[in-house]
């Protein structure tokens, strides 16, 4: 006859074993989600600066940006540039992070250079703000690390 407690602890064994599996493989998709989400936004990155033409623009405000936890907002750069006598007013794919309440005042009315490309007159690049490829660096290096200790 079979020992019901053997049975117990076999079912038990193989339960632990299909939810370390399943937690490993949920830990490897995040791992590859953040290094998809990194090759899209360097990918973005290096398509303005191929693609645009460096043109001066002025920051003159911000758009309505992303809401976060605990009240905090990161809200994209409203730039006015003039290309070819015409006036754009485009929104850049950086941004900066305030609190919810607040008006951002970083930054306003400053004069910058932006990789505009005038197929596609929405959205900018700004020239020299690295804040975006560092927040990309930091996410594939822990989608990296997520992998690598999931392995």
């Amino acid at each position: 006859m079979i020992d019901i407690l053997l049975v117990k602890r076999f079912i038990i064994w193989l339960c632990m074993k299909v939810v370390r599996l399943r937690g490993e493989m949920v830990l490897i998709f995040l791992g590859v989600v953040c290094c998809l989400l990194v090759t899209f936004i360097f990918g973005m990155r290096v398509w303005y600066f191929f693609t645009g033409q460096v043109v001066a623009g002025e920051i003159v405000g911000y758009a309505s940006g992303a809401k976060g936890l605990y009240n905090i907002m990161a809200s994209n750069y409203r730039i006015r540039i003039v290309y070819e006598n015409e006036i754009f007013m485009v929104t850049s794919i950086e941004s900066v992070i305030h609190s919810s309440g607040t008006i951002p005042n970083r930054d306003l009315w400053k004069e910058c250079a932006v990789y505009f490309n005038p197929k596609y007159p929405k959205r900018v690049s700004i020239k020299g703000y690295h804040t975006l490829e560092w927040m990309a660096l930091y996410i594939f290096i822990l989608g990296c690390l997520v992998i690598w200790f999931s392995v």
